[in-house]
């Protein structure tokens, strides 16, 4: 009789004990899966990175898709750097214990700007330039002023001997590429001037020309004796009323350059020669 109320004990508690699991078991609602979301914004100064912020309710890992056949990322929060400019659907897949949840949006990129080489290219004041006499004579009247670089001279009637020669150089620094330049100048009712744009290696030296002698190579050039016309009297693109055998361009090893703009002769036009917007640009 013992042996049978023990094992009724035994029997009564086991079955508590299953009531009470099965009991939980239907009280224990399922898990949700996650709701995916995301914002994102693209980088002001790099305009093929973008930032990814999750905004996933309820998820516990995350795979991302960039959308451009290569990319992707388990982070919660990533960001990442397209190769190329275009729209790419980025999808979030974001995954629990309840199941996987996913969302998808358009991000449009662009192709970052070509960069001009040449700083204050605008001439918002003298800074990045070094105005300098490219001869004995001192005779050019140089100035940075208005938003515009003015070369003219300081006496007219010198005549050659005594002729104006002068500017402004800066150095560039520079990858390995071919290199477009111009800028815009104005020659009014201009006679007997030139005005060139070199680019060297050497740092240009006070009162010295700056020219092929020194390892400089003329990339823009004009001069009413070869140009005519086409000088006397103009205001536009140097590049695109260019006399001088280069188109524009060179191709330089990476490095530090130095870009001079010259002028020079006995009779400049009426308040000098006008230079500004100058640049430099990577050509494809």
């Amino acid at each position: 009789m013992r042996i049978f109320f023990k094992n009724f004990r035994i029997l009564s508690a086991a079955l508590l004990v299953a009531l009470v699991t099965v009991s939980c078991t239907e009280d224990e609602e399922p898990i949700a899966p996650p709701s995916a979301s995301f914002s994102f914004e693209v980088d002001a100064t790099n305009p093929l990175s973008v930032t990814f912020t999750n905004t996933t309710l309820e998820g516990e890992t995350f795979a991302w898709d960039f959308g451009d056949g290569a990319g992707t990322s388990a982070e919660e929060n990533p960001t990442y750097t397209y190769s190329a400019g275009g729209t790419y659907s980025v999808k979030l897949t974001a995954t629990n214990e309840g199941g996987s949840n996913e969302a998808t949006k358009e991000v449009t990129v662009k192709d970052a700007e070509p960069q001009n080489q040449i700083k204050n290219g605008t001439f918002d004041d003298d800074s990045e330039w070094t105005l300098q006499q490219f001869n004995v004579n001192a005779n050019a009247d140089i100035s940075i002023a208005s938003g515009v670089l003015t070369i003219g001279e300081v006496n007219p009637d010198a005549g050659w001997g005594g002729e104006a020669h002068g500017g402004a150089w800066q150095a560039v620094t520079v990858e390995a590429g071919t290199y477009g330049f111009d800028l815009d100048i104005t020659t009014d009712a201009a006679d007997e001037f030139w005005a060139e744009v070199w680019v060297g290696d050497t740092e240009p030296v006070a009162d010295q020309d700056y020219n092929a002698e020194v390892g400089a190579t003329v990339v823009l050039a004009v001069n009413t004796w070869d140009c005519g016309d086409a000088q006397a009297t103009y205001s536009g693109s140097l590049r695109d009323n260019n006399c001088g055998s280069s188109d524009g361009t060179i191709t330089l090893t990476a490095g530090t350059y130095y870009v001079a703009i010259r002028a020079g002769g006995i009779t400049f036009p009426a308040g000098g020669v006008v230079i500004d917007n100058v640049s430099m640009f990577a050509e494809d």
